[in-house]
């Protein structure tokens, strides 16, 4: 649902306040994407999984069995937030090609469809 022009002005408004009061911040979230952010999440996530896995290779055979099982727990957490990563990743791609699509071909509605 796109926003109202009352709204738009609003938006830059507030924009244009933050840019004044802070621009370092200002700076940051323009910089900031959900790519960045959850890329570097799936990077400490897939070094965190290696990790793991290596401490349970080494203790699960030796007398140190609950490190092992502790670690799998955590590796089983890292493989959660991974997926919850890549899947934010997919959704925004999916939704810049959505948005790039609409711009070379604008939606029509229902109605002006069905009555041509």
């Amino acid at each position: 649902m796109p926003l109202s022009d009352n709204e738009e002005k609003i938006l830059a408004e507030i924009e244009a306040n933050i840019r004044k009061s802070d621009p370092g911040l200002a700076q940051h979230v323009e910089q900031s994407t959900v790519y960045r952010h959850s890329g570097r999440r799936i990077v400490f996530s897939v070094l965190g999984i290696l990790a793991l896995l290596i401490i349970i290779v080494f203790t699960f055979s030796s007398s140190a069995w609950p490190v092992a099982f502790v670690a799998f727990a955590l590796m089983v957490i890292v493989g959660i937030s991974l997926v919850d990563h890549v899947v934010k990743i997919g959704r925004a791609g999916v939704d810049d090609a959505r948005k790039q699509a609409h711009k070379i071909n604008p939606p029509s509605s229902w109605r002006t469809r069905r009555d041509s």
